[in-house]
C-alpha cells in the first residue's frame, strides 16, 4: 500500500513531473495540491474514486 508523502495515509493521488519524480498524496492533500502542481507541469492521477472499494486500492500505482 502506497503512502501519502505529506501525511502518511493512504494515498490515492499521484503526480509526476518531467523528469519522472513522483509525489504521492492522500485525497484530501492530492486536491489541496493539484492546482499548484499543475501549474507547474506536474501530471496528476486522481485515483480516489477508489477509495472506500477495496483495500490496498492504491496499489494502482504500482505496487
Amino acid at each position: 500500500m502506497h503512502r501519502c508523502d505529506r501525511c502518511g495515509a493512504q494515498a490515492f493521488m499521484r503526480a509526476v513531473n518531467a523528469g519522472g519524480q513522483d509525489l504521492l498524496f492522500c485525497g484530501h492533500h492530492g486536491r489541496r495540491h493539484q492546482p499548484a502542481l499543475a501549474a507547474s507541469g506536474w501530471s496528476v492521477t486522481d485515483r480516489t474514486d477508489a477509495i472506500n472499494k477495496t483495500a490496498g486500492a492504491s496499489t494502482a500505482f504500482g505496487a
